[in-house]
């Protein structure tokens, strides 16, 4: 796991922008997801807009090779910013490990239609 974002000198295969931007738009989509989760209507247990769909996807976007590491990042906050929003621990556990999975799908489909990335 290391290796692949670290070389040998320490320097950032990802390069300290990217690392920036990634990380920008992880705490971006546990930011928009808290809300979201906040402004659920009054009786439903499923937000009605999930802003941080998109912000995730761009995450793992920019990390390229090292998709998976922005996964667990997003799975991560997404399940944080569920328990700000007053879920149980198992359900957003769930859906955080959801939320980073539709979010690499989603990548992996723009990835194979467009392959000139």
């Amino acid at each position: 796991m290391m290796r692949e974002i670290f070389t040998a000198r320490g320097e950032s295969n990802l390069g300290i922008a990217r690392l920036a931007w990634i990380s920008f738009f992880v705490v971006l989509s546990g930011f928009l997801g808290a809300s979201a989760v906040l402004l659920t209507p009054p009786g439903s247990t499923v937000a009605a807009w999930w802003p941080a769909a998109g912000t995730s996807a761009i995450a793992i976007f920019l990390a390229r090779r090292t998709w998976w590491v922005a996964a667990i990042a997003i799975a991560i906050a997404t399940t944080l910013a569920n328990m700000a929003g007053g879920r149980p621990l198992t359900i957003s556990v769930v859906f955080g490990v959801i939320n980073a999975i539709e979010a690499s799908i989603v990548v992996l489909l723009l990835a194979r239609l467009l392959p000139s990335r």
